[in-house]
């Protein structure tokens, strides 16, 4: 009940609740008077608070935690009030209570109510004050709190960085404006209240005021006009710092460099431009920003004709386009940067590999393919990415017709294709069939492929399909395949039927294949799909019964090696198909401990006592005892496994 009352005190706070539960000898000081505290937290009622303090609670517990949690953001005022009023400590952990008040954005009575309390205003090195100036427009709580003592300067100061910062965005002129006033040091940490001012403010009235007040423009090697054009440009603010004498060119032309980034602004580029910029600075990385997202051809136009070289960095610029988002724009700028002679083939054909990732861009695979792009580059990377991402069926006509290799790296296309996510907007038998239809070979791949294909997302007309074709493959495969096909037989979104008819079609139902599928899905439903499929179970009660003991009374590490003598175990997956859904490894009580269904191990021994296994030995007697006393009040004349879709519920 005391625990209850941790509970309803730091969510409901609902008085009769939590006097109910005292009355009822709920413990007031549990955990050092965690109920108080919690209520102190976010707190809207104080009339909570009022009572655990009349009841007996420890206002000053846990060095004064309550006081602490309602100064945080969106507690109650009044509890503030109510606990100072009741003998709390304004100085505990060290001023704690004033910081997070300034933190939170308490108003102005607040904050006076608490200093008046007696609290240290410099406590913590000043961070009361320092946590003011992160917040925006309190400037009354700022000139209060140095009229009654915070040093503006301390940690370097950072209260005027702070208020330089982010804040500044929302103009935060007159906080500015008060600190400097007052003595704040304009220098501090290297100038770095001005470049945080020059990054985040679009006023160029304050960076005005500040350059007037002594701010050094050349500070952190010119970082303030690096700052003034990225993320938040204003042609006002950068023009201020040119005429003030900024050098342009600093960190070799980063400021026009981040001027092509992002959100571009012309005007800001060709001001730049006018005063001196270097177009081609860091070899063109301004043309190679201004062709990323979002693209504006008029910038890029505009480069172009004031010596920008549209092939630097190996062609960066005409790769970067199918990365941005796709549109007429696009289309239009791709175009534009073919006619004045970008490469369609740099990076080894990286662009159109680039347009066919995704979705498939097939507006700007055309124009690349018209304009000579390799379909085949980096191996038939351009057709893989678009199967990969199960492109529509008009990207792969158009890269299958102008000579996409459709077997490339070994069928990988086809393979790519039958692993991709499933999507609605997409039909898979029309684009698998067109595959097919161009000589994609399913029998092509080699071991690994198979298991790409049965691993991956295998819709169901993927199997139906399988079973009609001819394939080939060694029924002495790998652990790994046998696994993943194992997988298969109990995926539920696949018809069970499609399954059978394929493993039979596959000739993998063999003794071997049945130890291995058994290991990697102890289930109910792999049991019986072999059985019935010819391989006698009787012959293996030893090896299912040793199994099933160890998943779940030990560990099972060992048991491939001891009951079937394979000397290399290395590749076999240690989780069963609806572990791995969960990341539980097939450890102990983990295979049948998360079921909610009729136990797994109870149906098996029912099995295999229907089929004849003797039960009575001292051995199995020991190992399933619990089970076997279940299993002796069934009457197995009563028991048929081969109607009802019994299998399908395990």
């Amino acid at each position: 009940m005391s625990q209850l009352l941790i509970i309803l005190c730091k969510k409901s706070c609902n008085l009769e609740e939590i006097q109910y539960l005292i009355d009822n000898g709920a413990d007031i000081h549990i955990e050092n008077d965690q109920p108080l505290i919690e209520s102190c937290l976010l707190s809207k009622n104080i009339a909570v608070v009022k009572y655990l303090i009349e009841n007996g609670a420890n206002i000053n517990a846990q060095n004064g935690q309550a006081l602490i949690n309602a100064c945080k953001k969106q507690s109650n005022s009044d509890v503030i009030k109510c606990l100072l009023d009741n003998g709390s400590n304004v100085n505990a952990q060290n001023g704690q209570a004033l910081i997070s008040a300034c933190e939170s954005s308490y108003k102005l009575d607040v904050i006076e109510f608490i200093v008046k309390n007696g609290v240290f205003v410099n406590a913590q090195n000043d961070s009361a004050l320092i946590k003011a100036c992160l917040n925006c427009g309190y400037l009354d709580v700022i000139r209060y709190l140095i009229e009654n003592g915070s040093n503006v300067n301390s940690q370097n100061g950072q209260a005027l960085i702070n208020a330089c910062g982010r804040c500044s965005l929302l103009g935060n002129m007159d906080v500015i404006k008060y600190l400097i006033e007052n003595n704040a040091d304009i220098h501090s940490q290297n100038d770095k209240a001005f470049v945080e001012l020059c990054f985040w403010s679009k006023n160029f009235e304050l960076v005005d005021f500040l350059i007037k007040n002594g701010a050094d423009i050349h500070a952190q090697n010119g970082q303030a006009l690096i700052n003034a054009c990225s993320q938040f440009c204003d042609l006002l603010k950068i023009k201020v710092l040119i005429e003030n004498g900024v050098d342009i060119h600093s960190q070799n032309d980063l400021a026009f460099i981040n001027a092509c980034s992002g959100d571009k602004n012309i005007d800001i580029i060709r001001f730049l431009v006018k005063n001196g910029a270097n177009i081609r600075a860091q070899r063109d990385q301004a043309l190679i920003n201004a062709c990323s997202y979002p693209v504006d051809l008029k910038i890029i136009k505009y480069l172009m004709e004031n010596g920008a070289d549209i092939n630097s960095q190996n062609g960066q610029s005409l790769v970067n386009i199918p990365r941005c988002y796709y549109g007429s724009k696009n289309m239009e700028v791709m175009r534009y940067l073919i006619e004045i002679g970008a490469d369609v083939n740099a990076q080894n054909g990286q662009t159109i590999i680039n347009a066919c990732s995704q979705k498939g861009n097939f507006g700007a695979i055309k124009i690349l393919i018209e304009n000579g792009a390799d379909v085949n580059s980096q191996n038939g990377f351009p057709l893989i990415n678009v199967c990969k991402n199960r492109g529509p069926i008009e990207t792969l006509i158009l890269l299958i017709e102008n000579g996409a290799n459709i077997n490339a790296q070994n069928g990988l296309p086809l393979v790519s294709f039958c692993n991709s996510f499933y999507r609605p907007d997409i039909s898979f038998e029309k684009s698998f069939y067109y595959l097919l239809s161009k000589g994609a070979n399913i029998n092509s791949q080699d071991e690994n492929v198979w298991i790409k294909i049965f691993r991956g997302y295998m819709p169901a007309q993927l199997i139906k399909f399988l079973t009609q074709i001819e394939i080939n493959i060694d029924s002495k495969c790998s652990f790994t395949l046998i696994e993943v096909i194992s997988d298969r037989i109990l995926d539920p979104e696949i018809p069970f039927n499609d399954v059978e008819l394929l493993v039979k079609k596959m000739g993998i139902i063999t003794d071997q294949n049945f130890l291995i599928s058994f290991l990697r899905n102890p289930r109910f439903k792999i049991l019986k799909f072999f059985a019935d499929n010819g391989i006698a179970m009787i012959k293996y009660k030893d090896f299912i019964l040793s199994f099933l003991f160890e998943i779940t009374e030990g560990y099972y590490k060992s048991l491939l090696l001891r009951l079937l003598g394979f000397e290399d175990v290395s590749n076999l997956n240690s989780y069963c198909y609806y572990c791995h859904n969960d990341n539980r490894k097939c450890i102990s009580g983990h295979v049948y401990g998360h079921f909610y269904q009729l136990n797994e191990v109870l149906v098996i021994l029912l099995y295999l006592k229907k089929i004849g296994v003797d039960f009575s030995t001292a051995v199995l007697q020991d190992m399933f005892g619990e089970y076997l006393k279940q299993l002796d009040t069934v009457d197995l004349n009563t028991i048929s496994f081969e109607e009802n879709e019994f299998d399908q519920n395990f």
